[in-house]
C-alpha cells in the first residue's frame, strides 16, 4: 500500500513556468510493489499509465485502469527530476 496526499508545485522550464499537480507519497509498505519498484516517501506521483494523478481518487482511478501485462508505468518527481518506473500491479483483496 501507499499513503498519499495532494500536492502542487510551481515549476520553471526553459519555455516558461507553470503549476504541476501530483500525489505526494507519505507512507509505503516496504514489502509492497511500489516500494519494490523504487518509489520512496517524498516522491510526487504525476501520472500512472499516462493518466494524470492529482489526488487520491485520481490515483485509484488510474491504478484501476491497470495494464494487460500486470505492470504499469508510474511517472514521478524526485528531487526536481522526473522519473518513470515500472510497477507490478497486484489484484486488490
Amino acid at each position: 500500500g501507499v499513503g498519499v496526499r495532494p500536492v502542487r508545485f510551481n515549476v520553471r522550464t526553459p519555455v516558461g513556468a507553470g503549476i504541476l499537480q501530483g500525489a505526494l507519497v507519505t507512507a509505503l509498505d516496504p514489502a509492497g510493489p511500489a516500494s519494490q519498484a523504487g518509489i520512496r516517501a517524498g516522491d510526487a506521483l504525476l501520472a500512472v499509465s499516462g493518466h494524470p494523478v492529482g489526488d487520491t481518487s485520481s490515483l485509484k482511478k488510474a491504478l484501476s485502469l491497470g495494464s494487460a501485462n500486470g505492470s504499469t508505468e508510474v511517472t514521478l518527481l524526485r528531487d526536481g527530476e522526473e522519473l518513470t518506473l515500472d510497477v507490478a500491479l497486484h489484484p486488490l483483496a
